[in-house]
């Protein structure tokens, strides 16, 4: 509201703060002022409690040297200082907010990252990454999935986009990248969706499994449901766009994933997709859907198993 004319309200809610404060949540608070709060001098803020803010990382750096039987660091160097900037930076990123498009802080940020990222200073990775490495063991440990019972219609689902998702001649952007399969309950849909998962993993490339309930995500290898892995809110508009940035880790993920799966996607609004594929080009940095990822949607419609390969500009779902 410009009730304060300077930031000593805010200089004094840092060295409160610090007294029992870890230096990360620390941190937390001092993005926390700057995106939410009208600091007038981010930079000077920053001067006034760097110190404090950098403090794990001098701790850090003393059980290192002091492990090793070296001198240890008396006081915060540039460097700490340049990690710490980094991660409140990457903190910032979340809400959109840069220190480095502001002038003052541009000579402060070290010209390259070189951060441990260790549990107790790094950001935590999202659960899906963390999953990759076990699901890819998993992959590997099941059978084979191109010698798995298929029928006709599923081995033509599973065969069509393993090879699409596993294809590295593929341009991306030059065709429809997502899949949409309608199927009753009990001809193989959950059968189909599991082997290509296994399929894509077990090439070591990343397969994401969401489905719109619980119930149906617990029935997939790795699967969560889609309002926790593409971080969907509750309440949807036709302008909603899904709590990721294009810097976060999940983000990341979806950018490297070679297959995304999207079980019973038809349980949910038109707009709630919408909401992801907006979030998924923005990603992207594209305005078409999933150009680097194929994307597969089972439902339940008709009395039918079959596979469709869905226009690039998506009508079934847009008039949904």
């Amino acid at each position: 509201m410009g009730l304060l004319g300077d930031d000593n309200e805010w200089s004094a809610t840092m060295t409160e703060a610090s007294l029992h404060m870890h230096p990360r949540n620390l941190r937390e608070l001092f993005c926390i002022l700057l995106v939410f709060s009208d600091v007038s001098d981010p930079y000077q803020l920053w001067l006034d409690h760097k110190s404090q803010l950098a403090e794990d990382y001098l701790y850090q750096k003393q059980q290192e040297a002091t492990a090793i039987n070296q001198p240890a660091p008396a006081e915060v160097t540039d460097e700490m200082f340049g990690h710490c900037l980094l991660d409140m930076n990457d903190f910032l990123s979340n809400h959109r907010f840069d220190l480095k498009d502001m002038e003052s802080f541009k000579d402060e940020f070290p010209t390259a990252d070189t951060r441990q990222h260790q549990a107790s200073t790094a950001e935590p990775r999202s659960s899906i990454e963390q999953m990759h490495t076990d699901l890819y063991t998993q992959a590997l440990e099941a059978n084979n999935p191109d010698l798995l019972p298929f029928n006709e219609s599923q081995r033509i689902v599973y065969e069509t986009i393993r090879n699409c998702a596993l294809n590295e001649n593929t341009t991306p952007g030059t065709q429809s990248n997502a899949f949409f399969i309608d199927g009753p309950g009990g001809t193989g849909k959950t059968f189909c969706i599991n082997a290509l998962l296994n399929a894509v993993r077990r090439n070591n490339a990343i397969a994401i499994a969401v489905a719109s309930s619980g119930t149906a995500a617990l029935l997939l290898n790795g699967g969560r449901t889609a309002h926790s892995t593409f971080k969907i809110p509750l309440d949807i508009s036709s302008s909603t766009m899904c709590d990721i940035t294009p810097r976060c880790d999940t983000a990341k993920l979806i950018q490297r994933a070679k297959l995304i799966i999207w079980d019973e996607c038809s349980m949910v609004s038109k707009d709630l997709i919408l909401a992801v594929d907006r979030t998924f080009q923005d990603i992207m940095k594209n305005t078409l859907l999933l150009v680097d990822a194929y994307l597969f949607l089972p439902a339940i419609f008709g009395s039918y198993f079959l596979l469709y390969q869905v226009p690039v500009d998506l009508p079934l779902l847009r008039n949904a």
